[in-house]
Order: structure tokens, then sequence, then C-alpha cells
């Protein structure tokens, strides 16, 4: 379970100078649950206003309280090892969202998991961890 110290790292890498997102993808909605636009672009070539306001919305959709706004999906030790989400969640990963197959999978299960009125934005961001491990 992530906590509220670990959300705000996150939320502080959503800024040009201290992420290292790499690539953004997404797609609109309409409220028949239909995909009306996709895009998928490299932050690093976006006009700065344009990757600005990405990242802002981006930001925006870590505010709140655990448990209230922002929702903790625990995994299963069985559901990692042979569950088809966290495969998809893998892929997505592994792919860097280069994988149009796993993006569009996972576009399709949201809209349809997904109950709400009018049009809505899904966003997916790649951004690599710079944070040294020892092996």
């Amino acid at each position: 379970m992530m906590n509220e110290k670990e959300i705000a790292e996150i939320r502080r890498r959503f800024r040009p100078d201290r992420g290292n997102i790499d690539r953004i993808r997404g797609c609109y909605v309409n409220d028949q649950k239909e995909i009306i636009s996709e895009f998928s672009q490299s932050l690093g070539l976006m006009p700065e206003q344009e990757s600005e306001e990405l990242l802002t919305i981006l930001k925006k959709t870590l505010s709140g309280t655990v448990g209230k706004n922002l929702v903790d999906i625990e995994f299963e030790t069985e559901q990692v090892v042979n569950g088809e989400e966290h495969k998809l969640l893998t892929a997505l990963r592994d792919s860097e969202l280069k994988d149009d197959e796993a993006v569009r999978t996972f576009y399709d299960r949201v809209i349809h998991a997904l109950h709400m009125e009018g049009n809505y934005l899904i966003l997916l961001a790649c951004d690599r961890d710079d944070v040294p491990f020892a092996a």
C-alpha cells in the first residue's frame, strides 16, 4: 500500500525538470463509451505549454487522500502469478507504453469498468525511476 510520502514523491516527478517521463498516451472517450481520439507522444517533443498542461493533469490525479479519493489496488499472490490484470500492467510497463495491443486492451478494460456520464480522458505516462539500488 502506498503512503502519502510516496504519493507526494510521484507528484513531484510530474514536473518537466524533475521527472523522466518519456511517453504519454491517451484516449478521449465519449458518452457512448467509444474512443473518439487517441494520441501517443514523447513528452520531450511536445511544445512546452502542452507538456506542462498534461503534467498538471497527471499531478491532479494524485491529489486527495489514500482510501478516499485515491484507491489502492492490491493484488493477491495468485493474481500476480497468474492474473491477466497483472500481466497487462507488466506488459505496459515493460514495453514503455509502446505495445499498441496492450494499451488498447487497457483502454477497453477501463472503458468497460468505469461508469461515468459524459466524455473523459484516459491518460498513461511512462516514467523511469532514477533511484539507484543494489542488485
